[in-house]
């Protein structure tokens, strides 16, 4: 039996959901996850979070003729928490909202439902060791995942190594954004971290490196097969042109126009006549 979706936000029924929004059902999953974990926890549910993993409602689907059902925005653009479309990757935003360790293991779960993750931002959310160690455990699940945002955050040796061992489990991760945390060289100098934070930047920095150049290669390859067509392209169109003026060159030669710096012809006029001789008679 179905039951409604509750927050504190009020009742989100089913019947107001789009069920033909792919993006929409994928976020009232989260959404169920998040508050069943919450309830497990015995953690109280954050309405920040509530927010960022609402599904839209039909009417908000309604709403944008733009866009297509199976879509809750374009492809490929961040949306603030909420996922870019069931079939591209999605990317995820919590900046600045306060977290806390015991909302990172409910709000992970909930994370993890979406395996099409490809980018999570949680810059500034009040995050310490064991919320970075279960985040990092549960995050395994993503295997599209590809750039995680951390900073701001006061976790040490142990979030730092489980941030490591995400990074060897995740194929396709290649960007960790640490500022202002113990995996950033100058916070570890200034607070004088010790030496295992300092191996876990490191090794951490071994595993990702790799791959970005990897990236950054077959991008740049990427772009010069690009600009190899275009310029193709060009000399294609130029040679187009040319054959075109050369044709009609041929075209006026054939057809008796004058060309340029011809002389026109002028008639012959007729001369005077020879008189025959009598002598031949």
């Amino acid at each position: 039996q179905e039951t409604p979706v509750t927050s504190s936000l009020g009742k989100l029924q089913y019947q107001d959901i789009d069920m033909s929004d792919a993006s929409a059902m994928l976020r009232m999953r989260q959404t169920e996850e998040y508050q069943k974990l919450c309830r497990e926890l015995r953690v109280s549910v954050n309405t920040a979070v509530l927010r960022k993993l609402a599904p839209p409602s039909a009417k908000d689907s309604q709403d944008r003729p733009d866009t297509p059902a199976s879509l809750s925005s374009r492809p490929g653009s961040p949306t603030n928490g909420s996922v870019t479309g069931a079939a591209s990757p999605h990317d995820y935003e919590f900046e600045n909202v306060y977290l806390g360790d015991k909302q990172l293991r409910p709000l992970a779960a909930a994370l993890s439902v979406d395996k099409r993750l490809r980018s999570l931002s949680l810059l500034g959310v009040g995050m310490f060791d064991s919320g970075m160690v279960a985040l990092c455990s549960i995050l395994r699940r993503s295997p599209l995942l590809e750039i995680l945002d951390i900073s701001s955050n006061r976790f040490s040796t142990q979030g730092a190594q489980a941030c490591v061992a995400l990074a060897q489990s995740a194929p396709k991760m290649r960007q960790v954004t640490a500022k202002d945390t113990a995996l950033d060289p100058e916070f570890a100098e200034r607070r004088g971290l010790p030496v295992t934070v300092t191996a876990a930047r490191l090794e951490l920095q071994a595993v990702l490196a790799p791959r970005q150049a990897a990236i950054d290669a077959a991008e740049a390859a990427a772009a010069q097969r690009v600009a190899m067509q275009q310029l193709q392209q060009q000399q294609q169109l130029q040679q187009h042109r040319h054959e075109q003026l050369r044709q009609k060159q041929h075209m006026e030669e054939d057809s008796g126009s004058p060309m340029a710096g011809s002389q026109p012809v002028r008639p012959q006029t007729a001369g005077p006549q020879k008189r025959p001789s009598y002598g031949a008679w």
